[in-house]
């Protein structure tokens, strides 16, 4: 029973140093605010971020007119109000290219998230990837 205790206490050890050095662990000497937005993939390691407010884009006229479809990868950087900054908006993948970027770029930043809170404060959060997919099937 104690071998079992004390493997546990190494392995939340090893947890809580992973967390420190990511600057997750509340009190501790490195915090998300000293560099800068936390990365997605150090707070998110399953599931999605997900905007609480979401806008659909316009659908190109000319896009509908002609039946194209396709999608667009966006990456961003929610704000510590839940806000996305323009400046922050990344096209990773677009298919097909120069037809939906623009109005992905315009929806995307009118989302509002929740807030990211670590350590107690609201933290901006970089890397987060959004998917627009248009098609003129109904």
């Amino acid at each position: 029973m104690i071998k079992n205790f004390k493997q546990k206490a190494n392995g939340l050890a090893v947890v809580a140093a992973l967390l420190l050095a990511h600057g997750l662990l509340l009190g501790g000497a490195a915090t998300a605010n000293d560099v800068g937005a936390v990365p997605i993939s150090s707070i998110e390691k399953s599931g999605d971020y997900l905007p609480n407010n979401r806008v659909q884009p316009k659908y190109p006229r000319s896009a509908a007119e002609a039946g194209i479809g396709g999608y667009v990868v966006l990456e961003l950087t929610v704000d510590k109000d839940g806000t996305v900054p323009a400046h922050s908006i990344k096209v990773v993948e677009a298919k097909p290219a120069g037809i939906f970027e623009k109005v992905a770029k315009d929806a995307a930043q009118q989302f509002a998230y929740q807030p990211m809170i670590v350590g107690g404060k609201a933290t901006a959060v970089s890397g987060v990837r959004y998917k627009f997919s248009f098609n003129t099937e109904n």
